[in-house]
């Protein structure tokens, strides 16, 4: 799915639109990627999150990318509630500025099965969006 968030003098505007369905079953765990878009624009955040609902399979890790279109910005995730759905339990954040283009990462493999609900908070231009997305682990559509 796609989002599209637009914040402007302290409203949001979600649109969702589907556009991926459950991932491929193999045996091959896969890194997927989750891509973000960031324009910080006079007193406005536009944000576009590609796909708004990440399915994996168990055992898969997850990154989130700011496009190369992207405005400098940092980028970290964090659970909405609960435990975080991967191994390595801490994701690490990630950003665009000066040293590249970092993902964010999941910090290990998909281990709970099941809908989970997490934040992605940027920042951008001395200002900090929260969004919330969801990740779905080992169910099929």
């Amino acid at each position: 799915m796609r989002a599209q968030i637009a914040v402007l003098a302290g409203l949001t505007a979600v649109g969702i639109t589907v556009l991926s369905a459950a991932p491929a079953r193999d045996s091959q765990a896969q890194t997927r990627t989750v891509s973000v878009r960031v324009v910080c624009q006079g007193t406005g955040v536009e944000v576009n999150v590609d796909p708004w609902q990440q399915r994996l399979a168990l055992n898969d890790e997850l990154d989130w990318r700011l496009t190369d279109d992207s405005d400098d910005a940092t980028i970290s995730v964090s659970p909405k509630r609960g435990n975080w759905p991967f191994a390595g339990r801490n994701p690490r954040a990630g950003g665009k500025g000066q040293a590249g283009n970092q993902p964010a990462r999941s910090g290990g493999r998909a281990m709970d099965r099941g809908r989970h609900l997490y934040n992605i908070t940027i920042e951008c231009r001395g200002r900090t969006i929260v969004i919330d997305p969801e990740i779905i682990i080992g169910e099929e559509e």
